[in-house]
């Protein structure tokens, strides 16, 4: 009986698109984290707390920001101002880490 109702419910979940459910989650607050970052902390090398921030680690970030309207229309929501991403990282639990100066 176990094994039936396991299975009646993951087809429930992949017939409902399962997919789309878990894109979804992965723009709210819990999986979306904004870390504010000073100009001092941009010009330091070090690495150790925020990873380097180059030139063409802020383009690449824009690239990908202007490919995700999802994940645009999120940040908008939170009072961030686009141009001012300068890094996404995703975490080892699968969230996004979105660096802002």
């Amino acid at each position: 009986m176990r094994n039936a109702v396991s299975y009646a419910l993951a087809v429930a979940l992949f017939s409902c698109g399962a997919s789309g459910f878990a894109y979804a989650q992965a723009l709210s607050d819990e999986n979306v984290r904004v870390v504010y970052v000073s100009r001092a902390d941009l010009n330091k090398s070090s690495g150790t707390i925020l990873p380097t921030i180059t030139r063409g680690v802020q383009d690449q970030a824009q690239q990908e920001l202007n490919a995700n309207p999802d994940l645009m229309s999120h940040l908008q929501s939170k009072n961030v101002e686009l141009k001012n991403v300068v890094k996404i990282d995703k975490a080892a639990n699968g969230s996004l880490i979105v660096y802002v100066k």
